[in-house]
């Protein structure tokens, strides 16, 4: 999932984003969208105790606190909601359950470091919003529903986790450590008020908690991006892109984040469709 909730270079779901470590300067994404805390009052959020196997095929557990995990098992649970998801709704899924779960869980932890951020006390990790998130994630993937990937990139999704602990306007650098990836990753969850402000490195030592910009404003990643925009930094470089608006159907991509639907299928961005959102190994 690009970034664990944007469509990736063939579609949405929940597939954590290939990064590894920076570039020349750069630090792992920890994710493509920028989001707010969790309100309980939200109707359109889950309570985070969806019914187990709510469609026939499809068993994400049935521990009726299942999601209600604790900092350092968001990529477990992930991983089991969406390999769930992928043995129900792909026509071929290429692999078996247990296989999936290994690998993306794997490729949470070593890749997009969401476990590490949520054990970081800087992100300020929210259980009542993991819960919910990962309720409705639940009840989404259950019915195959391609949705997945908007609701993951909104600001009840995926994001909507970590609370932050930095203020508006000040330092979000995370120092000397910053060279280890997982270190760097939680300093850019670090903000609070997500939903306008993201942390923005514009030199290796000077990361700010600033305002998301609109298109052609300075970014590092999608959070630097103002809402229905992306930042083209696949390469994770400091000072080096700009924010731009997501592309219509029909226009060339590599990565469903880049576009309005948030899939990319073909090399173009294309309607949201199950088999792309679900369907990680083919």
């Amino acid at each position: 999932m690009a970034g664990m909730g944007g469509g990736g270079a063939s579609g949405g779901g929940m597939q954590p984003a290939p990064q590894g470590p920076p570039a020349s300067g750069g630090v792992p994404e920890p994710s493509q969208s920028s989001e707010t805390p969790h309100d309980p009052s939200d109707p359109a959020v889950s309570s985070g105790d969806p019914p187990a196997s709510s469609e026939p095929g499809f068993d994400a557990g049935s521990d009726p606190n299942r999601n209600n995990i604790q900092p350092g098992q968001m990529c477990a649970r992930l991983a089991q909601i969406q390999c769930a998801g992928e043995q129900h709704c792909c026509d071929s899924p290429g692999r078996d359950r247990a296989a999936c779960e290994t690998e993306l869980s794997a490729a949470c932890r070593e890749e997009v470091y969401f476990d590490a951020m949520s054990q970081d006390p800087k992100t300020g990790f929210d259980t009542g919003a993991a819960a919910a998130a990962l309720g409705r994630a639940e009840e989404l993937a259950a019915t195959c529903d391609p949705s997945l990937a908007a609701f993951m990139a909104s600001p009840s999704g995926i994001t909507s986790v970590f609370r932050g602990t930095v203020s508006p306007g000040q330092s979000c650098s995370p120092g000397l450590r910053g060279t280890a990836p997982e270190v760097a990753a939680a300093s850019l969850a670090s903000c609070t008020g997500i939903a306008t402000t993201a942390c923005l490195p514009i030199s290796a030592f000077t990361w700010t908690c600033t305002p998301r910009g609109g298109v052609g404003e300075l970014c590092f990643t999608d959070l630097n991006c103002q809402e229905g925009m992306y930042c083209p930094n696949p390469d994770l470089m400091i000072d080096a892109a700009n924010c731009a608006a997501r592309k219509p159907l029909g226009t060339r991509c590599a990565e469903g984040n880049e576009c309005e639907s948030l899939f990319c299928g073909g090399g173009v961005c294309v309607e949201p469709d199950a088999q792309l959102a679900y369907c990680l190994d083919t």
